[in-house]
């Protein structure tokens, strides 16, 4: 009978773990599951989904941590990049970890992305109003860039910027320190043909906002419908620009993870995808599926059983 009781919990568990990382077709997906034990990622071959190459980053600078951000009921699946700047000895109070990306999307298509972020630090205004923000993530192609940069402490930072846009400040309330929140961005008509009209827009969310469109429904619609704020049913922050240079999104191009200003910067969980609608919002914003968490816990009862049954 005991037998009986491990094969359930075995089985219930395995189909758990099935169902549970049956990640959905994310066409980049960045873990950062690089060691049992924080080091420098600089040099490190790359093996998130769509990535390639090795990693650049300044030693001490730019470390990988097996320990990733959490963020409610948000599906993660490893670790963390940790970047830290100083006043002194940092170029301009930057730093800065890259990497090359396999993926693509076609000319046209819509990309979806997200990633958890998390700051420290004293701030310090950056010379270049560009770059005035504290943590960053850049996407470079063919020439083009896309910058996802929240807003934190300066109102006169943060916001989605496309090649040849006007990067507007973004609306709503700035980052808390060491608080950490989901960041997700949407760019249509990637690699359209000029003329195009390309749109970016940018939200980020508390952990409390996440878990509220969670329950009542994480749509766009939702997102846009929001107000700004730290209240659970508003979105912390948003912002879009818009070019007529349409950005691209194809295989050779960059990833640029960057603190500025005296920061610490934390990233977790980067994610893109190629779907349009709210089925590319809902890849990279996955959470754990309710058979998965209801096999869980009938694995959990099968071992309690078999444990009460021994003793």
């Amino acid at each position: 009978m005991k037998r009986k009781w491990y094969a359930a919990a075995v089985a219930a568990l395995g189909a758990a773990s099935l169902t549970g990382s049956a990640w959905a077709a994310l066409i980049v997906d960045e873990e950062f599951n690089y060691g049992a034990s924080t080091g420098d990622i600089g040099g490190v071959a790359a093996t998130g989904i769509g990535l390639s190459g090795n990693w650049t980053g300044t030693a001490a600078k730019a470390t990988y941590s097996p320990t990733g951000l959490s963020f409610g009921n948000l599906k993660v699946g490893g670790g963390s990049l940790n970047i830290s700047v100083s006043t002194s000895g940092d170029p301009w109070g930057e730093q800065v970890a890259s990497v090359t990306h396999s993926a693509a999307i076609s000319a046209g298509g819509t990309l979806w992305g997200s990633y958890l972020v998390t700051t420290s630090g004293a701030y310090w205004w950056h010379p270049n109003p560009t770059n005035n923000t504290a943590a960053s993530v850049t996407a470079i192609s063919d020439g083009t860039q896309f910058v996802s940069a929240p807003r934190i402490r300066n109102s006169a930072q943060g916001n989605i910027s496309l090649s040849g846009g006007t990067a507007p400040v973004s609306a709503g309330t700035p980052l808390t320190d060491l608080q950490t929140n989901l960041v997700i961005f949407k760019i249509d008509n990637v690699g359209a043909a000029g003329g195009t009209t390309q749109t970016a827009t940018q939200w980020i969310l508390t952990a409390d906002q996440f878990g509220n469109f969670e329950t009542n429904g994480l749509t766009e619609a939702a997102l846009n419908g929001a107000a700004t704020g730290t209240a659970s049913t508003d979105v912390l922050q948003r912002s879009s620009d818009s070019t007529t240079v349409p950005v691209s999104f194809n295989a050779g191009g960059q990833f640029q993870f960057t603190a500025f200003a005296a920061f610490n910067v934390g990233f977790s969980a980067f994610r893109i995808s190629n779907a349009s609608g709210n089925a590319g919002l809902a890849e990279v914003t996955p959470i754990p599926e309710p058979v998965a968490i209801g096999l869980i816990g009938m694995a959990s009862l099968c071992l309690l059983g078999r444990r009460v049954r021994r003793d």
